[in-house]
């Protein structure tokens, strides 16, 4: 095997997020959101930390996850996002402070755990460290951490169905380490219309749309004012009337400092690009499936083809008969730096 298994962790995202600090403005304004993301939401993300068994010096923190879906509910996989980032940030501190012999569990958590071993018997025979049957020298082997003299350097991957496309928030947070302002408004504007249950079953979703279109075009309309304006010299009342309409068309929530400050410094990138679609059906065609992986330590080799619009189109949506699942699979071929 190329890999070893170290240790797994279980992480849900609610532990984490109910008494977060930096959503306490949020939770404020919105009680029913602590409920919500503090507990409702069964959000796991799942951590494997591995150490290479050609190169042992080296450690792969991987982490698998299946956001929230909501149509509304931008906001949350972002708040999700900024979670799992922090968490393995947090493991891949630890690793490179203080090597393989410690407790993630504990330390992503903040609980105590004594699952240093993680029940061998019962969570490790479920790894499939390769193609092969596991026997009894696999399992003795994946709890022994291989000694290093050299200081263990530790990568990261996040990887699944973050229900997300390319250019909303919680995607331009993971690649780029942030996202924009605008970014950000846009999808925060949904916190005012996300609720849970009868409340949400009554909200009309092409009225939001609609909304957000008009706020859209006068923000280009404001910003095209402001640069005639300002290639003339001076601010003119078009500029005053446009300013005036946006704040009627305004969405944003009233409190000040309600949207988290959220950033991280993992460098990701989308090892498989990006994709038309992974998702397919009559009435929704979006890629929504990643493999997120630190630039600074791989290369792609090859990314698996996507089928063809003729395949994907044979039966209108997914699953079909010829690609069995309702999102289609993401595979690359990576190579160290």
């Amino acid at each position: 095997s190329a890999c070893r298994v170290v240790q797994r962790v279980d992480l849900p995202l609610k532990n984490v997020l109910r008494d977060a600090p930096h959503l306490s403005n949020l939770y404020l304004q919105r009680p029913d959101l602590q409920d919500i993301i503090g507990g409702k939401l069964g959000t796991v993300a799942q951590i494997t930390v591995l150490q290479s068994t050609r190169r042992p010096q080296q450690a792969i923190v991987v982490a698998n996850t299946h956001l929230f879906y909501h149509p509304l509910a931008s906001f949350l996989r972002t708040i999700q996002a900024y979670a799992i980032t922090e968490a393995l940030g947090a493991i891949q501190s630890a690793i490179e402070t203080n090597g393989l012999q410690q407790d993630f569990i504990s330390l992503v958590n903040g609980e105590e755990t004594n699952q240093l071993a993680l029940e061998k018997e019962s969570r490790l025979a479920k790894c499939l460290l390769s193609s092969r049957q596991l026997d009894r020298s696999d399992l003795d082997s994946t709890t022994n951490v291989a000694q290093t003299q050299e200081k263990v350097k530790a990568t990261v991957m996040l990887l699944g169905d973050l229900n997300s496309s390319p250019n909303i928030a919680a995607l331009q947070f993971l690649t780029n380490g942030f996202a924009t302002e605008e970014q950000l408004n846009y999808v925060w504007e949904e916190v005012k219309h996300f609720f849970w249950g009868d409340r949400e079953a009554n909200f009309n979703f092409t009225n939001i749309h609609d909304h957000k279109e008009k706020r859209r075009k006068a923000e280009e309309e404001k910003r095209q004012a402001l640069k005639d304006s300002n290639a003339a010299g001076a601010e003119g009342g078009n500029v005053e009337e446009l300013t005036e309409k946006l704040e009627e068309l305004n969405l944003y929530l009233d409190s000040a400092g309600l949207q988290p400050v959220m950033t991280h410094r993992l460098g990701l990138m989308s090892a498989a690009g990006f994709a038309p679609y992974s998702n397919y059906t009559p009435t929704f065609k979006q890629l929504l499936d990643y493999i997120l992986v630190q630039e600074r330590d791989f290369e792609v080799v090859r990314v698996a083809p996507m089928p063809s619009e003729e395949v994907f189109g044979e039966f209108e949506a997914l699953p079909s008969a010829v690609i069995p699942s309702d999102h289609v699979a993401i595979a690359v071929d990576l190579r160290w730096k």
